[in-house]
Order: structure tokens, then C-alpha cells, then sequence
């Protein structure tokens, strides 16, 4: 069939009912049912409905995903002065110029598995980023020995062009950079 399909009353068809256009289906009662090939549908709909919904205000609730930077920073008082990329997922280091530093310090309370995205779009200066020295269960927070421009090991200068993920594993406190 093409074009609209208005029904009033039952429809019943053997076989596949394929429609091109538009398909409208409603009730003013107060009940409406649904059924292919016998089951029921409406209650699957409301119930796929209901996870979209719950997923769309989960996602319009999260923080900032996004911090990119434009301008060189340096902040007074040493890194304890930086700003935390707290619920940040994605970094941008995008300061021109020859003096473009930018200093964060990674996540005060990460959770095992938490990856951060980090990429440096300018070849001078360095995305700077420092673990805080966060103590936990004892154990002072500082990066894997494997993570790449590390020194000391509290604190890392990632250049670029380049992109780098930075991933925080619980077990040892420590956040690996590769």
C-alpha cells in the first residue's frame, strides 16, 4: 500500500502489511493495545521508551565533557593551583604562540577505568598535567612508570601535534599516559 492508512476499527491481515507514508496509530479511549502476530507490543514500546527518556536526561545531567584551552596558563602557588578535570572526558591543549603552557591536575576521585582523552593540537609549548599527589589507602598518587614524558613521576609535559589517553588504574593509584 502507499500512501496513508486511516482505520477505524480492527485491522487483521495474514501476511506482511508493508505501508509507504505515514502511519499513524491512536486511540481517544483509554485503553490502546498493540498486537504483531498476536504478542502484544505496546508494553515493549513504553518500556524502550522509558530507557530513552531515562538515557536522554542521564546524559543532559553529566558535567562538562569538553575543556579546551586557548590561552597559556599559570596559575600562582604550584600545581596545587591548577584546576582538576573533574568529570572532564576530552582535553584540548590549543594555545598558539611560542608560550603556551596549559597545567591541570588529573581527577581527585577517579574510578578504576577512567579514561580521559588528551590531545595537544599545536607543536609549541605542552598540555602539563600533574596527578595531584593524591593520597589513597596510604598511597600517593603518581603515574605508571610506563607513561610517557613523565618527571618526577607526580607530574607529565605532552607535546605535540599528538593525541594521548590517559587511564586511571585503582589497584596501584596510579594514572597511565600513553
Amino acid at each position: 500500500m502507499t500512501g496513508d492508512l486511516d482505520l477505524v476499527g480492527d485491522l487483521n491481515t495474514v501476511g506482511d502489511l508493508n505501508v509507504v507514508g505515514n502511519v499513524e496509530i491512536g486511540d481517544n479511549s483509554s485503553s490502546l493495545t498493540l498486537k504483531v502476530n498476536g504478542q502484544d507490543i505496546k508494553g515493549l514500546a513504553d518500556a524502550a521508551l522509558a530507557t530513552a527518556v531515562a538515557n536522554a536526561v542521564s546524559i543532559a545531567g553529566m558535567s562538562e565533557l569538553l575543556e579546551r584551552n586557548v590561552s597559556h596558563m599559570n596559575p600562582s602557588g604550584g600545581y596545587t593551583a591548577w584546576p582538576l578535570l573533574t568529570d572532564v572526558t576530552v582535553v584540548v591543549h590549543d594555545v598558539p604562540g611560542t608560550s603556551n603552557l596549559s597545567r591541570y591536575r588529573l581527577p581527585e576521585f577517579p574510578v578504576d577505568g577512567q579514561v580521559i582523552d588528551l590531545f595537544v593540537a599545536t607543536s609549541n609549548g605542552a598540555l602539563v598535567l600533574h596527578t595531584g599527589a593524591f593520597l589513597t589507602n596510604g598511597i600517593t598518587r603518581i603515574f605508571h612508570s610506563n607513561s610517557v614524558l613523565q618527571s618526577p613521576p607526580y607530574q607529565c609535559s605532552l607535546s605535540g601535534p599528538f593525541r594521548y589517553k590517559a587511564v586511571y588504574i585503582e589497584v596501584t593509584n596510579v594514572w597511565l599516559i600513553l
